[in-house]
C-alpha cells in the first residue's frame, strides 16, 4: 500500500484500493463493447488460463497465469462477435483479461461462475454445430482423411485415405461476399485476390477442415480453388453457407452414420462380455423389407401438405428425409409466422385499421411464400419419387375373391403375411367387417387360408380397393 506523509497535520494516510466500480469503468476505456459484470469465477479446467493484455485470444499475455481451481473475481465482461469468445476483466488493480475458453480449444469451457449465473450469452453454442463437419469427411491441409482427434486414416496399403464424400453447398444471400483461402485458417493471412463466392453461388466441398482455435468449419472446394470457412469473418454466430438436400458423386452416405444395413447404430465398447458366449446374434430388425414398400408412422413428416402418405422403400425414405429437413423447416417456419400475423391483425381490427392493412399485406406475402414452398417440395419429392421404381409386392389373390388380399406383415422384426377378407351385410348400410387370416410364413399358404375364408363366407361381396404395397407393424 502506498503510503504518504503531511508536514501539516503529521499523520499518514493509506490510499484505498480501487472500488469496483472503478475498474469497471477501466474496463470500458479498454474495450467500448465491455460491461460492467461483477462475478467470481473458478477455473475447471486441469491447466492454467493465460492471462491477456487485450480482449483478444490472438493477443499477448501478460505472463501471468490463473490456477486449476483457482477462484477470482471480475468487474466486466465482452464479448466479440468476431471470434464468439467472452472475456473477463480481472478485479486487480494491474487488470488483465481472460476468456471463458480454452485458446487452444475453442469448444472446451474453462471457466465456469461460482454463483451459477452463466458467463456468456445465451446464444453462445457449447458443442460444435456445424452443419458441414455432419456431412462431409473430416480432412487435413493436404485433403487426407483424419478422425476427430486430427489423426491421420490409413488405408489396407498403409497410404493415407483420401476423402471421396461430396456435398453440395450454397452461399447465403447478402451484400457482401464470400472470399477463398489458401488454407483453412483465417489468420494464416489475407484470401485469394479476385476469389469470391457471389450471394446465392453453389459449389460443390469434397471435405471440411475444424481449427480447434477458432471453431470454425472450413470447406474444400472440389475445383482447387482454395477453401471457404462456414461462418462469418465478423459474425461468429452467423453461418453463410447452406448445405443443399441432394449429394453430388457415387457415394449415398447420409448425414447419419451407416453400419451394415442397420442406420443410426450405436456402438459401446466394454472391457468384459455382458452376455453369455453361447447366446445367438440377434438379426438385425426389419432385413427383410428393406427392399418392399412399407408405411410408418412417422413417414407424415416426409410429405408437403399435397401429397397423401404412401408406403415407400427405404431408399426413397432417406432421400425424402433430406428434403423434409431442408423444406420441412421453412414451410414450419413460414406457417409460424403466418399464424402470428393473423393472430395480431385480429387483435388489432378495432384498434388500427392503418395497422390492420399492413398486417394482412404481409400476411398475403407470407402465404404467397408458403404455396412457393409447397410447389417447391413437391417438385423435389416428385422427383425424388422417381428415381427409383418401387418394389411392390407381386401377390396375387385368389382370382375367385374380389374383396380380399394377402398383405405382408412384421412381427417383431420378422416377415409374415396374413390373409384379410372383408365381409358385407347387404342388409345394412354399413360397409362390412374385416377378418384376418393366421399369421404364415409363405404367402402361398395365406393365399389359401384366403381361398378358404371366402368359401366359408358363403357370399361375395362389391370389390373393394385393398392396398397390397402396405405393411402392418405390431
Amino acid at each position: 500500500m502506498a503510503e504518504a506523509l503531511i508536514p501539516s497535520c503529521g499523520v499518514r494516510f493509506v490510499v484505498a484500493a480501487p472500488s469496483g466500480a472503478a475498474l469497471a469503468q477501466k474496463a470500458l476505456l479498454e474495450c467500448e463493447a465491455a460491461e460492467p459484470f461483477v462475478r467470481s469465477v473458478k477455473n475447471i479446467s486441469d491447466r492454467k488460463v493465460a492471462i491477456l493484455v487485450k480482449p483478444n485470444a490472438q493477443g499477448h499475455a501478460t505472463g501471468q497465469h490463473i490456477d486449476p481451481g483457482e477462484t477470482f473475481e471480475v468487474v466486466a465482461r465482452c464479448h466479440r462477435a468476431q471470434d464468439g469468445r467472452t472475456y473477463l476483466r480481472l478485479r486487480e488493480s494491474e487488470g488483465g483479461w481472460v476468456t471463458t475458453r480454452s485458446r487452444k480449444d475453442f469448444w472446451k469451457v474453462v471457466l465456469d461462475s461460482v454463483g451459477g449465473t452463466a458467463l456468456e450469452p445465451p446464444t453462445s453454442s457449447k458443442i460444435c454445430d456445424s452443419n458441414a463437419k455432419q456431412l462431409l469427411a473430416s480432412i487435413d491441409d493436404e485433403g487426407h482423411r483424419v478422425d476427430d482427434e486430427g489423426q491421420s486414416l490409413q488405408t489396407t496399403d498403409g497410404t493415407a485415405a483420401i476423402a471421396g464424400q461430396l456435398w453440395r453447398f450454397c452461399a447465403m444471400g447478402g451484400r457482401g461476399t464470400i472470399p477463398i483461402l489458401r488454407s483453412p485458417c483465417l489468420a494464416d493471412g489475407p484470401p485469394i485476390p479476385g476469389a469470391l463466392l457471389r450471394a446465392r453461388e453453389e459449389f460443390i466441398a469434397d471435405g471440411v477442415k475444424v481449427d480447434r482455435k477458432d471453431g470454425r468449419a472450413y470447406l474444400r472446394l472440389q475445383d482447387g480453388r482454395g477453401w471457404v470457412s462456414e461462418r462469418s469473418r465478423s459474425d461468429f454466430n452467423r453461418f453463410v453457407l447452406e448445405p443443399l438436400h441432394e449429394d453430388d458423386g457415387v457415394s449415398k452416405r447420409t448425414c447419419k452414420e451407416v453400419c451394415g444395413e442397420r442406420v443410426k447404430v450405436v456402438i459401446v465398447q466394454r472391457q468384459t462380455a455382458t452376455s453369455p458366449k453361447d447366446m445367438p446374434a440377434k438379426p438385425a430388425r426389419c432385413s427383410a423389407l428393406q427392399d418392399e414398400c412399407v408405411m410408418l408412422r412417422s413417414d407424415s413428416e416426409l410429405w408437403p401438405n399435397c401429397f397423401d402418405q404412401r408406403p415407400i422403400t427405404s431408399e426413397i425414405r432417406q432421400s425424402l428425409r433430406r428434403l423434409g429437413r431442408y423444406y420441412g423447416r421453412k414451410v414450419r417456419q413460414c406457417e409460424e409466422d403466418l399464424r402470428i400475423v393473423e393472430a395480431r391483425s385480429q387483435a388489432v381490427a378495432i384498434a388500427c385499421q392503418s395497422s390492420q392493412k399492413l398486417l394482412e399485406a404481409h400476411a398475403d406475402t407470407l402465404r404467397k411464400e408458403l404455396v412457393k414452398l409447397d410447389r417447391q417440395w413437391t417438385a423435389v419429392v416428385e422427383k425424388a419419387i422417381s428415381k427409383t421404381t418401387p418394389s411392390y409386392s407381386t401377390t396375387e389373390p385368389s382370382p375367385c375373391v374380389t374383396n380380399g388380399n394377402v398383405a405382408p406383415v412384421q412381427v417383431l422384426g420378422e416377415p409374415f403375411y396374413c390373409a384379410t377378407l372383408l365381409v358385407e351385410d347387404h342388409s345394412t348400410d354399413e360397409l362390412g367387417k374385416w377378418y384376418l387370416g393366421p399369421l404364415r410364413l409363405e404367402p402361398t399358404a395365406a393365399a389359401e387360408d384366403l381361398r378358404l375364408m371366402a368359401t366359408g363366407s358363403g357370399q361375395v361381396a362389391k370389390k373393394q380397393r385393398v392396398a397390397q404395397d402396405a405393411t402392418v407393424f405390431f
